[in-house]
């Protein structure tokens, strides 16, 4: 079924991200990623052409998300802010910029939308970019 599905999108890599994100997200719905769901995700993003590092990274900066959502206090929201735009805490503006830019760019629905995604993907994605949003603005607020 996921070699259907990786052949169906074929060169359409941010539909594999977004499904990734979504099925990881899921994962994520009780508060917790437990090792036996980690090692299914691990699994599947393999099937559709994910390196570890790769899968670790896109992992991360979900996990990013989650904790960005939840966390209330600073310290940890900034935390959580750096890992859902994937950088260090001591990243230099510029990278963080372009950090920030490269999120933007996966996941806003203006450019995800020529490329036929579903209505529920497109909410998914403006929601994301938000966050996206929220968390650069945080950083970038810290910082001034």
């Amino acid at each position: 079924m996921l070699g259907q599905f990786r052949q169906e999108v074929s060169r359409r890599s941010n539909l594999i991200q977004m499904f990734l994100e979504i099925i990881i997200a899921t994962a994520f719905a009780d508060g917790s990623l437990h090792s036996a769901e980690q090692q299914l995700l691990e699994k599947i993003a393999h099937d559709l052409g994910y390196s570890q590092q790769q899968f670790k990274a896109l992992l991360g900066r979900v996990t990013g998300q989650e904790q960005f959502l939840n966390e209330n206090s600073y310290k940890d929201k900034l935390q959580a802010a750096h890992e859902l735009l994937g950088v260090n805490l001591g990243v230099a503006d510029a990278e963080l910029k372009k950090a920030y830019r490269r999120q933007m760019s996966q996941h806003h629905p203006d450019k995800l939308v020529a490329k036929g995604l579903p209505e529920e993907m497109m909410n998914i994605a403006a929601a994301k970019t938000r966050e996206i949003k929220a968390a650069y603005e945080l950083i970038a607020g810290q910082r001034k």
